[in-house]
């Protein structure tokens, strides 16, 4: 029994290095535990600096961060959706987030759209072809490199046509959309010419295809974006073959009283609309 008692009491008994060992584990652990209490309180800090506690200085709705949808337009003002996804404004006043790209789908083969709208943008096509007619996508989606390709291109030929660096770049942002500002940025806009007549001018409007997709656009929710005399509303010259998603009610109301869509949105007032 003696023998047996002295056993257990070796068991217990701890050397030097275990103890020496086992306070290096303990302080290990509490250096570890107080340094994520720090990270988390650093995390805190940075949290209530970025979350805008501070008075607001921006006005108009705007994407906070990369949104995954556009769903996140928000308003800076009331923290709640400014508009609903098929009527987000873009445009040089109200560009996209950096990085945003919206959830795509393929239409024509080739032409991609925000897949929301894929639908509505084969009905029209398909319909405007039942007609008779022989409608052609040009452009639809486009990725912000693919825009500042066009734009240089357009200041390129601002200069050519004599006009000096400022007003070669101002002379392009009315006919060419500033890189992350264009609504092809959405995958809500599609341009739309007739087969046989494809030149991006004043003279499309005069196609067959153009004056039945502006009669009957609005009943697939398009309108035609960026309607003549409008330049002071929209920044954009008129385009009469860019057509945008908005929905169908709202489509309607805006084809019906010839106005657009920062009037329709309230950005630019319908009676007192500024120039460009």
């Amino acid at each position: 029994m003696m023998h047996i008692s002295k056993s257990r009491k070796g068991v217990g008994r701890m050397t030097k290095k275990q103890i020496v060992l086992r306070r290096r584990l303990t302080f290990t652990a509490a250096a570890a535990g107080l340094l994520w209490l720090l990270l988390l309180l650093f995390r805190a800090v940075l949290g209530l600096l970025s979350s805008g506690s501070g008075p607001q200085t921006m006005k108009k709705p705007r994407y906070t961060g990369v949104p995954t949808s556009v769903d996140e337009y928000i308003n800076d003002e009331t923290g709640r959706p400014a508009v609903e996804w098929n009527l987000m404004l873009v445009s040089e006043g109200y560009p996209l987030a950096e990085g945003y790209v919206p959830v795509l789908a393929t239409i024509e083969s080739r032409w991609q759209v925000d897949e929301r709208i894929a639908g509505a943008a084969e009905s029209m096509l398909d319909d405007c072809r039942d007609a008779g007619l022989d409608p052609i996508i040009c452009s639809a989606f486009r990725s912000v490199d693919q825009q500042e390709a066009l734009f240089a291109d357009r200041i390129g030929r601002s200069k050519a046509e004599g006009l000096e660096a400022d007003a070669a770049v101002s002379s392009a942002a009315e006919i060419v959309a500033v890189p992350g500002s264009s609504e092809h940025h959405t995958g809500l806009a599609l341009d739309i010419v007739a087969y046989d007549y494809q030149l991006l001018d004043e003279g499309q409007e005069e196609t067959p295809e153009n004056q039945w997709l502006r009669e009957h656009c609005a009943e697939y929710g398009f309108i035609l974006r960026y309607p003549t005399g409008k330049t002071g509303e929209t920044g954009i010259i008129y385009e009469p073959w860019h057509f945008r998603y908005v929905g169908v009610k709202a489509a309607r109301e805006i084809m019906e009283q010839g106005i657009t869509l920062e009037e329709y949105s309230g950005v630019v007032d319908a009676d007192a609309s500024p120039g460009k």
